[in-house]
């Protein structure tokens, strides 16, 4: 009978133990939570930007000039029509714009200025004048009355581009799923400014 008194004490304190037991494991733990996870926005081409360029500038086209020659009709066949071609020189600015981006689509617009170096100096001297009239003379201040054969024309001209600029209005669309690469047109308006003598 001890036995068996012992054994039905020892399945009881079993039994209590285990529920014991299974209470403890539906306790809260103190484990750390799991570190946040970053994930970045995706890319978009909606705001405001601003940059800077320089380089160099390179023009071609030719300038032609006229020659009012009233009284020395002569003088057409010695004057150049054309002062050369082409300028060089530096160009620099800056640029800013603001783009808005609408799923697929991006509209923008933007606008630059920059000043410039580029300017061309031209000088011509004719070949001296001959076989001309008597009648083509000039008055010296002294009042001397001086044939013209054996002078010659002398041509100075200088073109001069200063600045320039343009506004522009952008419709384009990104090609890839990243919004990274991005296709577009663009028109609008441009000016410059410069001089001539």
């Amino acid at each position: 009978m001890t036995n068996r008194w012992l054994m039905g004490a020892a399945a009881a304190a079993l039994t209590v133990a285990g529920a014991f037991a299974a209470q403890a494991a539906d306790l809260p733990t103190k484990k750390m939570a799991p570190a946040p996870v970053f994930v970045p926005p995706p890319f978009t081409w909606t705001g405001f930007y601003v940059g800077v360029n320089a380089g160099g500038i390179f023009t071609t086209g030719s300038r032609t000039t006229t020659l009012y020659a009233n009284g020395f009709p002569f003088l057409q066949n010695y004057y150049p029509t054309s002062l050369g071609s082409g300028q060089t020189g530096f160009i620099g600015g800056g640029q800013a714009g603001y783009n808005w981006q609408s799923g697929a689509a991006v509209f923008g617009i933007e606008t630059d200025f920059d000043g410039t170096t580029a300017s061309k100096n031209s000088t011509f001297v004719s070949s001296p004048f001959t076989g001309l009239p008597t009648t083509f003379t000039v008055v010296t201040p002294s009042g001397a009355v001086v044939p013209l054969n054996g002078d010659a024309l002398n041509a100075n001209a200088q073109a001069r581009l200063s600045w320039l600029g343009t506004t522009r209005a952008r419709i384009g669309f990104v090609a890839t799923p990243d919004n990274r690469l991005m296709f577009y047109g663009t028109g609008g308006v441009a000016y410059g400014g410069g001089s001539g003598n």
